[in-house]
């Protein structure tokens, strides 16, 4: 079984294009959608952005990515599926979307709670279930041959990426100092002794819950895994949470003032990036937002 997934470091902001690269892996998607209006679509993307580079929880992070990748990923797959019809090959599967837990330093909390757990579960097909090697490899290159030439979205950027990791400064500052912060991780910590799961912070509850996930999944059955998820997943909502809130709490007030004194490159990105999307919307007929 493949290592159980999670967003290394402190966070995923280069995400960019990264997911386009690995086509073969991108998600099929719903029914195709118009283009939204430019009024509406040039706010949607601005706050997506915004989310994305300076999110002020894990669920913030996951939505702001989930739109702009999501967006993205929809487009090549638009472009991907088509062309293969044309060849009377199969559609590309489908396949996981962006990581719903969030980042260590900023997890999705209501998300890991409402999905108990920490890693997504999804579904996978396989369109080459019944193809000989040979087609398999056909199929692999015709994918590939289709596989569109898209732009470098403004958002990932080295001018965003710099904004995401000084907002990351920021989040790792308020972890290690702030006073509120490091009491709700001693009270976590307390809470979490007598568990199976005993963690110091609620960084280092999710390695270790991860680290187990990964140890299990060499080893042992999916349902397995689930559980220590599932279990892991409790005892960090119940022990930690309040110490993931309070980080929450803190960067909800620094926010404003981040965000106003990188006004201008913050706007650059969003419209610069709301332009490009809005050609591909029209090109592809495929509207921005969360399907």
């Amino acid at each position: 079984m493949a290592e159980v997934e999670r967003t290394a470091g402190v966070h995923r902001w280069r995400a960019g294009l990264a997911l386009v690269a690995a086509t073969a892996t991108v998600s099929a998607c719903g029914a195709v959608q118009k283009p939204a209006t430019s009024g509406s679509l040039k706010t949607s993307v601005a706050e997506a952005v915004v989310r994305y580079l300076s999110p002020t929880s894990g669920s913030a992070f996951v939505a702001g990515q989930s739109e702009l990748n999501g967006f993205v990923t929809r487009v090549a797959v638009k472009a991907i599926d088509g062309c293969l019809a044309r060849g009377r090959w199969p559609a590309l599967p489908p396949q996981p979307g962006p990581d719903t837990a969030g980042t260590y330093a900023l997890p999705n909390l209501a998300g890991i709670e409402s999905q108990k757990g920490f890693a997504t579960q999804f579904r996978f097909g396989d369109p080459t279930r019944n193809m000989t090697a040979s087609e398999k490899l056909a199929y692999a290159r015709a994918v590939r041959r289709c596989e569109p030439v898209l732009p470098s979205l403004w958002f990932g950027s080295a001018s965003a990426q710099r904004i995401g990791n000084q907002w990351m400064r920021v989040v790792s500052r308020l972890i290690v100092r702030s006073p509120e912060v490091l009491s709700a991780n001693q009270r976590g910590a307390a809470c979490s002794r007598g568990t199976a799961f005993p963690a110091a912070t609620y960084e280092s509850e999710e390695h270790d819950i991860y680290r187990r996930m990964n140890v299990a999944a060499q080893t042992r059955g999916k349902s397995y895994v689930r559980r220590i998820d599932a279990a892991g997943a409790s005892i960090f909502v119940r022990c930690f949470g309040d110490a993931v809130r309070a980080v929450d709490r803190l960067l909800s007030a620094r926010v404003e003032s981040f965000r106003a004194a990188r006004a201008e490159a913050l706007e650059r990105i969003e419209s610069r990036t709301t332009a490009q999307i809005a050609r591909l919307a029209r090109r592809y007929q495929i509207s921005f937002g969360v399907t």
